[in-house]
């Protein structure tokens, strides 16, 4: 398969075979936007690479990641902090920094992705099934990596507000809708047949660095691989 895009396209791509049960295509495209206070987010001209936790055919809930620091306004022990996504997530949490010894940043753990679990007969993680002759069969609630409270069953879109506090660069709170900026995947099979099927796009992570003031968006589609009689193409592009 040759995936097709623009050569300055800023994203990040990647596909996944899988049955569901039967043989189905998984493209997972990654989206990075530089986040700018009150004015919302640009994108970015570098996506953040992918990971093992990308390599997931699908996420039947929504979810939100977030790495790196903690920040206050004032040296202190504790930082508490919130997270707030569409209309159903809510988190709040305190971060202790290290030692105890007051400061204005500290480390965050237990908010970033968790490995992703795979029912398979053998020890292929999804990463390693994409560019293999094995297959994942995909499990009926899907794959997530997200801790259990940063999940929702919402539709994402650049509707969806996010709002944090004490996870930017200073403390306070920052909000946003997520941007409007989003892929679009084409399957193209070759020889001028004609045929060629949309994989509907879905936005199902978010990903806040904090440490870098970067906001990362996943998104998947899929298709069954019996609508086509060869390989087909991946055409990728921007909505």
């Amino acid at each position: 398969m040759r995936a097709l895009a623009a050569a300055s396209l800023p994203v990040e791509l990647a596909v996944v075979f899988f049955r569901d049960p039967a043989p189905r295509i998984a493209v997972v495209v990654k989206l990075g936007f530089r986040l700018l206070g009150r004015a919302g987010a640009e994108l970015a001209p570098v996506p953040e690479p992918l990971s093992d936790a990308d390599f997931v055919p699908r996420k039947h809930l929504a979810e939100i990641l977030v790495t790196g620091e903690a920040f206050s306004a004032e040296p202190t022990a504790v930082i508490p902090i919130q997270i707030a996504m569409g209309g159903k997530l809510q988190i709040r949490s305190e971060i202790r920094t290290l030692g105890g010894v007051p400061a204005v940043r500290t480390p965050l753990n237990g908010f970033g992705p968790l490995p992703p679990r795979f029912s398979l007969g053998s020890p292929l993680t999804a990463k390693e099934a994409s560019f293999s002759d094995s297959w994942l069969e995909a499990p009926r609630d899907g794959f997530q990596v997200a801790p259990p409270d940063q999940r929702t069953p919402e539709v994402l879109g650049p509707a969806t507000p996010l709002s944090f506090f004490n996870l930017s660069q200073g403390g306070g709170i920052m909000g946003l809708t997520l941007p409007r900026v989003a892929p679009f995947a084409l399957l193209v099979e070759g020889a001028g047949s004609g045929n060629a099927h949309r994989a509907a796009m879905r936005c199902d992570t978010v990903h806040l660095d904090t440490s870098s003031g970067l906001l990362h968006l996943g998104y998947r589609g899929e298709v069954e691989l019996d609508r086509f009689t060869s390989v087909p193409d991946l055409v990728v592009g921007l909505l």
